[in-house]
């Protein structure tokens, strides 16, 4: 299991890593300024709560912005650190079978796997997997 299983819950590629990087790097940067009084108000709704859920399971001090800052920098250097599995499909995936693999992945291999999707629509059916600097091509 991941250090930081509740925000990890709904990151599945490695677009929404980007995403999610640029999110706590905003809120990082904000921990000091007086303009906001709540300083997850710049997250977006459907990541607040699993940030706050995080940075509770990590017995962090919300109140003391300095280690705040530390946790959110700790979280992003540990996304950073995740190990990528590029996958070409005929078509786009749907959001369920993003998690589907995502979850087969981490339960196969114990660790966190984001996924770096591209579509190909010359591959007829089946796909290409590069992982490890290791490529197969199991397409048609």
């Amino acid at each position: 299991m991941n250090k930081y299983t509740s925000l990890f819950r709904s990151v599945t590629t490695v677009e929404e890593s980007k995403d999610l990087i640029m999110q706590l790097e905003e809120l990082s940067g904000s921990l000091f300024s007086k303009k906001s009084k709540d300083v997850f108000d710049n997250l977006q709704l459907s990541i607040k709560n699993e940030v706050e859920i995080a940075i509770k399971e990590q017995d962090a001090e919300i109140t003391d912005a300095t280690k705040l800052q530390e946790l959110l920098n700790s979280m992003i250097e540990y996304i950073q650190g995740l190990s990528v599995l590029s996958l070409t499909l005929a078509v786009s995936p749907t959001s369920k079978q993003l998690h589907e693999m995502s979850d087969w992945l981490e339960r196969s291999t114990g660790k966190k796997i984001l996924l770096n999707i591209m579509v190909d629509h010359t591959v007829i059916a089946g796909a290409k997997i590069q992982y490890n600097g290791v490529y197969k091509n199991y397409s048609l």
